[in-house]
């Protein structure tokens, strides 16, 4: 599989790579930390092995800026983890390149879902995915699970980061919801601000305590 960098980025763009759920110090990272770590990256391998080294060192997430940031960001700290003093904020992108979609089983909050609230998830992505790319032409999409539920992700030209911009993507969700809403599964309907974090593919979403009912699980992006 093409590594996250590589899917998402054009060489030597600049993104974020950002976890939570990691305290204290550590070789991995600058600084005494109280539960956040990022650092800026414009090299993929870097990028690679940061991500692995952070979910390995069990962060409850490990998640990246969607779309690229301002290059001058990069002197934050760079391709290196620290405690950040200063991350990612809306008037930080450079474009917004994609439009994402977050599908999460409806359940009590910090634990992790089922087999079955996951496939309610899934379930609903594929009905979502195929609306759009059958009824509105949209190229298909990157299909992933994000441990717990279903993202779907639909590559846009670049657009400028602006108010117009916003306002058609979330005109876009809005629609999305108001047609496929239920009571088994949540429509994140907060992903559109430009500087969203999303899951690191390849790492695992930690929520409470890993049981065989609601085992922690790692995401991945489905193959085509």
């Amino acid at each position: 599989m093409k590594r996250i960098y590589d899917m998402f980025f054009r060489p030597q763009e600049v993104v974020e790579l950002r976890a939570i759920g990691l305290n204290g110090n550590s070789s991995l990272w600058k600084g005494f930390s109280k539960g956040i770590i990022s650092g800026y990256f414009n090299n993929a391998e870097a990028l690679e092995k940061a991500a692995g080294l952070l979910d390995s060192a069990g962060a409850s997430g490990v998640y990246f800026t969607l779309n690229p940031v301002n290059p001058a960001l990069l002197a934050r700290a760079v391709n290196r983890l620290i405690v950040p003093k200063n991350t990612t904020q809306d008037s930080d992108i450079a474009c917004i390149r994609w439009f994402p979609l977050d599908l999460d089983p409806i359940r009590p909050a910090g634990i992790s879902a089922t087999d079955e609230e996951a496939q309610e998830a899934i379930c609903l992505g594929d009905k979502i995915s195929v609306w759009l790319e059958n009824e509105f032409c949209f190229t298909r999409g990157i299909r992933a699970c994000s441990g717990n539920g279903m993202h779907l992700l639909y590559r846009l030209p670049d657009l400028p980061n602006n108010q117009e911009t916003h306002e058609l993507i979330v005109n876009v969700l809005e629609t999305i919801i108001a047609k496929f809403k239920n009571d088994n599964v949540d429509i994140d309907s907060k992903v559109t601000n430009p500087s969203r974090i999303w899951k690191y593919y390849g790492t695992t979403s930690r929520k409470g305590d890993s049981t065989s009912e609601r085992p922690h699980r790692k995401s991945f992006i489905y193959a085509e």
